[in-house]
């Protein structure tokens, strides 16, 4: 990967996504888009601007590739990674796969300090959230169990892959 110096932390993210998106299959960039947006269940939107900047600097550093194929009577850019382009995915991912192991490390190590403070339970004290708090509380949970499935099995999947252009 690049040396990380004072990135723009949405770049960053955005290029991250585009590589592993076209770890999975060559794809034009709407359909890149479309997946950024998928995946991040809406949180980055974007346009023309926020994703071919990328795909040229990618292009530039010799990570992906294109070529023009013929799709409903118009032309298309389909990006797909080189090789050069597979080794920094697999470099990145195995890179985000240790911050999340870590992220999930410091997650329990932080449970278990919060439950040994709150431990023995004051009668006295107000620890009870609102019912409100705990169904938002409950929904995060979920859904943050439920991304963490995914990305367990894109991160596999992503691992197992090894036919890259």
């Amino acid at each position: 990967m690049k040396e990380l110096k004072a990135v723009d932390p949405f770049k960053y993210r955005v290029r991250f996504m585009t590589l592993m998106i076209l770890a999975t299959k060559p794809s034009h960039g709407y359909e890149i888009l479309k997946r950024l947006e998928d995946i991040t269940q809406g949180l980055i939107k974007g346009g023309p601007g926020t994703i071919y900047p990328i795909l040229k600097e990618l292009k530039d550093e010799g990570l992906i590739k294109e070529k023009i194929v013929q799709e409903g009577g118009r032309q298309k850019k389909i990006y797909e990674l080189t090789r050069k382009g597979a080794i920094e995915a697999i470099t990145a991912l195995d890179t985000f796969h240790a911050i999340v192991r870590n992220l999930l490390e410091l997650a329990g190590e932080a449970r278990r300090a919060v439950l040994e403070r709150i431990d023995p339970i004051d009668p006295d004290e107000d620890l009870c959230p609102s019912i409100e708090m705990i169904d938002i509380l409950r929904k995060i949970s979920s859904l943050v169990n439920q991304q963490l499935k995914k990305l367990e099995k894109v991160l596999e999947k992503c691992h197992n892959s090894t036919t890259f252009s």
